[in-house]
């Protein structure tokens, strides 16, 4: 479900469904909290080859980043394409 890249400062990690849901949501939670455990503390997730989003998906990744930064950890998401940019935005994400 996702591509995990290990990196000398971070770990990579890429959704490989176009679709983002609240199930790929909690999943990457999942797996966010599986490499925290296992010393990981840099986490950058790769959406460009997502295409289209869940609103529910979008909340899980706002709560992730919040949790994220209140325990010391770097999450960072990027490559996020234009529709779905125009997408969380018409969401008020």
């Amino acid at each position: 479900e996702f591509k995990i890249d290990t990196r000398e400062s971070y770990t990579l990690i890429t959704p490989a469904a176009p679709h983002l849901d609240a199930n790929m949501a909690a999943a990457l939670q999942e797996k966010l909290q599986d490499l925290a455990d296992e010393g990981g503390a840099a986490f950058v997730v790769d959406l460009s080859s997502a295409t289209s989003a869940d609103g529910a998906a979008f909340e899980v990744f706002i709560s992730q980043h919040e949790e994220a930064y209140e325990e010391g950890r770097s999450l960072v998401f990027t490559g996020v394409v234009d529709g779905l940019l125009q997408q969380m935005k018409q969401q008020r994400v």
